[in-house]
């Protein structure tokens, strides 16, 4: 961005960007990956031992449970504040729940509702940019970009295409590389990034979906401000 997206509740943020002239608004959270993790190591204890005598992929094993699992978990929220959180709460005693839990909710559903409680918060932060500038399509990065489940989920929750470049995990180090060689002066300015990004497959979001976490997105947030004096006093006790 050319100006700064000012939200007027201060739960973004806007940072100098590398390009000259430019900025970066931003919104973090706090344990995105880090809450995906550690459903890993916490709930898949199963599917790591089955991969192991498989020889397989855990992942894969993962997604076989997850995608046994409807829109909406059969509506099942997961916080996913694990080590409190930034944006957009700023709140260093929020707690990480599972709330609506029955003995009618399965593994997959559980699984299920870890990656979609992740993507509702990034996806309230989405919305507070939303709110100030347009939102056309969105480029994502990481490991986690790669999981087809996480594609759908995003564009559905964002409401927006999503775009998938040939860097995922390597993304950063790419950048870094080519910014290394601006700095050198190996590459004369910035369009050289697209003679080594480009890419590879585009998601849409779809439409039924997209009404359903509507109203999940609705519940989320009341539900973590219905929790922040708990947060609190749990947080406050000496035991």
């Amino acid at each position: 961005m050319e100006k700064p997206v000012v939200d007027e509740q201060r739960r973004t943020m806007n940072w100098a960007h590398v390009v000259p002239g430019m900025l970066h608004p931003s919104g973090t959270m706090q344990t995105a990956g880090a809450s995906y993790n550690w459903m890993v190591q916490q709930l898949c204890l199963f599917e790591q031992e089955e991969a192991r005598i498989r020889k397989g992929n855990v992942y894969e094993l993962i997604d076989e449970q997850i995608r046994k699992s409807p829109v909406g978990s059969n509506k099942l929220l997961f916080l996913p504040y694990l080590m409190g959180e930034r944006s957009p709460r700023w709140n260093v005693n929020a707690k990480g729940a599972f709330i609506g839990l029955t003995v009618g909710h399965t593994h997959g559903d559980m699984l299920r509702s870890v990656m979609e409680g992740i993507t509702l918060n990034l996806g309230l932060i989405v919305n507070i940019f939303r709110s100030h500038v347009p939102v056309e399509n969105m480029t994502v990065i990481g490991g986690c970009a790669k999981n087809p489940i996480w594609q759908q989920m995003m564009a559905d929750i964002y409401q927006t295409e999503i775009k998938i470049p040939n860097y995922l995990e390597e993304a950063t180090s790419m950048g870094a590389a080519i910014l290394a060689g601006i700095g050198a002066g190996l590459f004369k300015d910035f369009s050289v990034t697209d003679r080594f990004i480009h890419i590879d497959k585009k998601i849409s979001p779809i439409p039924a979906n997209v009404e359903k976490y509507k109203e999940l997105i609705a519940v989320f947030d009341r539900t973590y401000n219905h929790l922040k004096d708990v947060y609190t006093d749990l947080s406050d006790l000496n035991l």
